[in-house]
C-alpha cells in the first residue's frame, strides 16, 4: 500500500517497527492526530466496507508494520465523528502479541509530536500491562495542555482475544468513543 501525507512538511519514508525507535512512527502518528481535527477526511482512502451501521476506508497513513488502517464512519445523525485504526498484529500466540502491545506503549510514551509553532509535546498515559486474566487490554494516550478539538482525543493501544486469535490495535477517537 502506497501511503501518502497530508502534512506540509516534508517527511521521510516509513520502514518497518522495530526496536529502535524506528524514523517514521512519530511521523505517522502525528499525521493522524493533526487530520483528527478534520475527521480523518485528509487521510481518508478508498471505501473498503459499507454495512448498515457503519463505513469502512482505507487509510492513506499507516503506521509501520501495521496489517491494516482504516477510518470507521458511523451512520448516526447525533454523532458525526469517526475513528481511525491500524491492525498492528493478528496471530494465535500471546507472548508475541504481549510484546508487541508493550513495544507500542513504550514507542507512544517516546513519541514526540512537532507543532506547528516548532515546539514538541509527548503524550501522557494511562498504561495497563497486558495479561492473561483479561479478555483486553487497553492503554490510553492524550495530549497535555490540549485546546479545542483536541481536548476529546484519545490514543488507545490495545491487546484483545477473538475466537483463539490475539489482536493488538491501535485506535485514535475522540473520547466519547472510549
Amino acid at each position: 500500500m502506497m501511503v501518502f501525507y497530508v502534512l506540509s512538511f516534508s517527511q521521510p519514508a516509513i520502514r518497518p517497527l522495530s526496536r529502535h525507535n524506528p524514523p517514521g512512527f512519530d511521523e505517522a502518528i502525528q499525521a493522524v492526530i493533526f487530520d483528527f481535527s478534520t475527521n480523518f477526511r485528509n487521510i481518508q482512502g478508498p471505501l473498503v466496507n459499507d454495512e448498515a451501521e457503519y463505513e469502512k476506508y482505507a487509510s492513506l497513513v499507516e503506521l509501520p508494520g501495521a496489517e491494516q488502517s482504516v477510518i470507521t464512519r458511523f451512520h448516526s445523525v447525533e454523532d458525526t465523528t469517526a475513528s481511525w485504526q491500524a491492525v498492528m498484529l493478528t496471530t494465535e500466540e500471546y507472548d508475541e502479541a504481549a510484546a508487541l502491545y508493550k513495544k507500542i506503549c513504550q514507542r507512544m510514551k517516546a513519541t514526540k509530536l512537532s507543532l506547528p509553532d516548532g515546539s514538541q509535546v509527548q503524550f501522557r498515559s494511562d498504561y495497563q500491562p497486558p495479561s492473561t486474566e483479561n479478555k483486553f487490554t487497553s492503554s490510553f494516550y492524550y495530549l497535555p495542555h490540549a485546546e479545542g478539538e483536541y481536548m476529546d482525543l484519545r490514543v488507545q493501544v490495545e491487546l484483545i482475544v477473538l475466537l483463539g486469535e490475539y489482536k493488538v490495535l491501535v485506535n485514535v477517537h475522540p473520547t466519547s468513543k472510549v
